[in-house]
């Protein structure tokens, strides 16, 4: 783990306290997020790979997806379109995202105002690179943070996107992209 990445961890722990959110507050439907993004270097190569995304996230929620034990988590269908633009070295490749998923938001004492995602989907892309060899791609995030105490509507957050061809066509390099997210409900 690089000295960003713990930088980050660190910073998301020590503002825990940002977290605790208003008694009554309620979860959004709807999220726009940008993100600063940076791929996972590969072991043995000195490839690493810039870029930014732009989605935005509907939401419902899903009594459904509760999970026992977890009461305070409010449980939420996810559905997403996300605008990944990666490059390095001046070659760039632009993927387009349609996924769904399900995000959990704690309201309890505990974890109240903290949130975690999963989900995975589609990615379509304009180009090939070398650890994405194929335009037609699926992709599955994992991610966590927290929303803003004296500003409800914001978020921030990381996730971990994986984008591959599922073994569709070798080699199957992928891409696995840490994305530092910035979020805004309306």
């Amino acid at each position: 783990m690089n000295r960003w990445t713990v930088s980050l961890m660190l910073l998301l722990c020590v503002t825990s306290g940002v977290a605790q959110m208003p008694d009554g507050w309620m979860p959004p439907k709807r999220i726009a997020q940008l993100s600063f993004d940076h791929e996972f270097a590969r072991i043995g190569s000195r490839e690493l790979r810039w870029g930014g995304t732009a989605g935005v996230e509907w939401l419902r929620k899903s009594p459904r997806l509760a999970i026992r034990g977890l009461e305070s988590a409010y449980p939420q269908q996810l559905f997403a379109t996300r605008w990944i633009s990666t490059w390095r070295d001046g070659v760039g490749v632009n993927i387009l995202l349609l996924q769904l998923g399900i995000k959990y938001t704690g309201l309890g004492a505990s974890m109240n105002g903290w949130y975690f995602e999963l989900g995975s989907g589609i990615a379509v892309s304009d180009g090939t690179t070398f650890d994405m060899n194929s335009q037609f791609n699926f992709a599955s995030y994992a991610g966590f943070g927290f929303w803003v105490r004296d500003l409800p509507n914001w978020m921030l957050g990381t996730r971990v996107t994986h984008i591959s061809n599922a073994g569709t066509k070798p080699p199957n390099r992928s891409m696995n992209l840490l994305q530092v997210i910035i979020g805004y409900s309306f």
